[in-house]
């Protein structure tokens, strides 16, 4: 998933909330690689499955 920005976004306007991030983590296992830009001017981005680090759907996955 990527999505693109013509202008840097507004103070807490970048990260998923959390039901957001539940949701994609549900939606594929692939999700988790998903990169979510925390430091628009430096391009810092973050991976979900370290903001979401032990979630309880891993074991859905591996079975």
């Amino acid at each position: 998933m990527v999505a693109f920005r013509k202008e840097p976004p507004k103070a807490n306007e970048g990260m998923p909330c959390g039901a957001c991030r539940e949701f994609l983590m549900q939606l594929s296992y692939e999700n988790r690689n998903m990169e979510i830009l925390t430091d628009y001017e430096n391009r810092k981005t973050i991976l979900l499955k370290d903001i979401i680090p032990n979630w309880w759907g891993d074991k859905r996955y591996r079975n």
